[in-house]
């Protein structure tokens, strides 16, 4: 006889096991034109001003990798200075992402965009 629990547990544990044999599916960051995020930063702001500080919060943070894989995405965009992701919640996927960013470079929404295919909000934006 089968005890109820385990019915419902093996197939999210099955699913993890083929995520963890396989990796991480999160683009490379080869597959990213950057040059449209520093002209369009270029031209909204035109003077060099001070180095800022972005939160970011970051969903979809399922596997070891990911964090890694979203540090990458951001850190190879132009403006950015630096990214680190901490995985705050590994059950439910989110993590924080916080970024120093030159905002005569890139702007805020682009280095949100720049997770993608993670989902993240906006939480911060300060003068560093």
């Amino acid at each position: 006889m089968q005890k109820k629990g385990m019915r419902y547990a093996l197939p999210p544990l099955l699913f993890l096991a083929l995520v963890l044999i396989s990796g991480c599916t999160a683009p490379n960051t080869q597959d990213i034109d950057y040059s449209t995020v520093t002209s369009k930063a270029t031209q909204a702001s035109g003077a060099a001003q001070a180095p800022r500080v972005l939160y970011l919060n970051v969903t979809g943070l399922w596997c070891g990798q990911c964090d890694e894989r979203v540090e990458n995405l951001i850190a190879a965009a132009p403006g950015i200075e630096s990214v680190e992701v901490t995985i705050t919640d590994r059950e439910n996927e989110l993590g924080v992402a916080r970024v120093v960013y030159d905002p005569s470079l890139i702007m805020k929404e682009q280095i949100s965009a720049l997770t993608e295919p993670y989902s993240s909000s906006i939480v911060s934006d300060r003068v560093l």
